[in-house]
């Protein structure tokens, strides 16, 4: 599979547990780069943001906690603005499956 396959995802997540909290940047990590405390950038396919979001559901509580996913075009990537440290996330060059 080739980067063309992936998108750009910007994921965030206000979650009221600690607990619940770390389970989900474990998860998240596994295939994300964290680029601030509760938010990550990645490159997916939509199969692995399907099961990383399924993954996910299963740790949060509805009623407390909020997962927001924001798909980012290659354009817009290329116009994120960063100030201070961190770079925005590149796209993969090889992929290992």
């Amino acid at each position: 599979m080739n980067s063309q396959n992936r998108v750009f995802c910007l994921i965030a997540y206000d979650i009221a547990e600690n607990r619940r909290r770390l389970k989900v940047s474990k998860v998240l990590e596994s295939c994300t780069n964290r680029v601030q405390e509760s938010v990550f950038e990645g490159y997916l396919t939509h199969a692995e943001l399907g099961k990383l979001l399924k993954k996910v559901e299963k740790i949060l509580e509805k009623q407390e906690d909020s997962l927001r996913v924001y798909f980012i075009c290659e354009e817009c990537r290329k116009k994120v603005i960063l100030i201070g440290r961190g770079e925005v996330t590149h796209p993969p060059e090889l992929i290992i499956l």
